[in-house]
């Protein structure tokens, strides 16, 4: 599939369209997946109800912040905003 595993090579093969559509439905649901299994173990092993609140909250957003890099960061290869 790859010659090589060089930055270019790699750039130019998420440049295609239906590749980062891929790559940006395999990113959702990764961190989907991964909020979902977090917020069944805060929700088993955190007791206190404020804490657990807190730690919840705290796993949503984390999680919305990854998937907005996520996918910025695959439009900014996509549109090869940043040339290095």
């Amino acid at each position: 599939m790859f010659e090589s595993y060089q930055y270019i090579e790699m750039r130019d093969w998420i440049g295609h369209p239906l590749n980062s559509i891929m790559l940006i439905m395999f990113g959702l649901s990764l961190t989907y997946h991964s909020s979902l299994g977090l917020d069944v173990i805060i929700e088993d092993y955190v007791h206190q109800p404020s804490l657990r609140k807190f730690c919840l909250s705290l796993n949503k957003k984390t999680h919305l912040i990854l998937t907005f890099i996520l996918i910025v960061a695959l439009i900014v290869i996509d549109l090869e905003l940043f040339n290095g």
